[in-house]
């Protein structure tokens, strides 16, 4: 499958059900229950990043129509609606939206490469 770049990464689409399966300081794969990519629709996938590093979270107040830190730093997207990355530097940065209880949040990383796996 193919390395994902900051500008296909852009193109994924997913608003399904997905775990993190693989948690180190190595790598953080993604399982997906189904995502677009280049217009075809991909089941039982999986996104593997390397050296993920300087993760955040924040979430949206309407009210004070700002962005805070996450209550819920473990758990910060119930379901990932967006992905979006962009490099910096020497690496790139992930960045995933969607919704949870506390209202639209965001939750990221840095990371060295990106790559489309399949189970």
């Amino acid at each position: 499958m193919p390395i994902l770049t900051d500008v296909n990464i852009r193109t994924l689409e997913c608003s399904t059900n997905w775990n993190i399966v693989v948690n180190s300081k190595k790598e953080l794969v993604f399982q997906f229950d189904l995502i677009k990519f280049n217009d075809e629709e991909l089941s039982n996938m999986r996104i593997r990043f390397t050296n993920p590093r300087e993760e955040w979270s924040l979430y949206w107040d309407d009210i004070k129509e700002d962005w805070f830190d996450h209550p819920n730093p473990s758990n910060p997207i119930e379901l990932i609606s967006e992905i979006t990355a962009k490099p910096v530097g020497n690496q790139f940065k992930v960045s995933f939206g969607g919704n949870h209880e506390v209202g639209w949040s965001r939750w990221g990383f840095n990371y060295n490469e990106a790559e489309l796996l399949t189970k």
